[in-house]
C-alpha cells in the first residue's frame, strides 16, 4: 500500500513542477496539499491508526469539489489520484 501511495506522490510532484501549474499559485498550492495529505495517509497506515476529518476541512470526503477543481484545470490524472487516495483513506477514517 505504501509503495502505491509513493508512486502517486511521485506523479503529483511532477505535476506540481510543470510550467503550466506554476502559473497558478492556487493550483500549485492545491497540489501541494494533496501531496501533504498523501504523506499523512502513509503516516496513518504505518502507525496503524485511524483519523477523523472533523477538524481538517474534510479533505478525503470532499470528493465532488476536489474532483471538479482538478478536472476544471484539465488535470484528470491528478483527480484520479485523489480518488484513489480517498479509496485507501476510507479504511482508516473514523465515521
Amino acid at each position: 500500500m505504501i509503495e502505491k501511495i509513493d508512486l502517486k506522490i511521485s506523479i503529483l510532484l511532477k505535476y506540481r513542477d510543470t510550467a503550466e501549474v506554476k502559473k497558478s499559485s492556487e493550483l500549485r498550492a492545491s497540489i501541494c496539499t494533496l501531496i501533504e495529505k498523501a504523506y499523512f495517509l502513509e503516516s496513518v497506515i504505518l502507525s496503524n491508526k485511524t483519523f477523523s476529518e472533523k477538524s481538517d476541512s474534510q479533505f478525503f470526503t470532499a470528493k465532488s469539489a476536489v474532483n471538479r477543481h482538478y478536472r476544471d484545470w484539465g488535470l484528470d490524472e491528478v483527480a484520479d489520484i485523489y480518488n484513489e487516495l480517498c479509496a485507501i483513506a476510507e479504511s482508516y477514517l473514523v465515521s
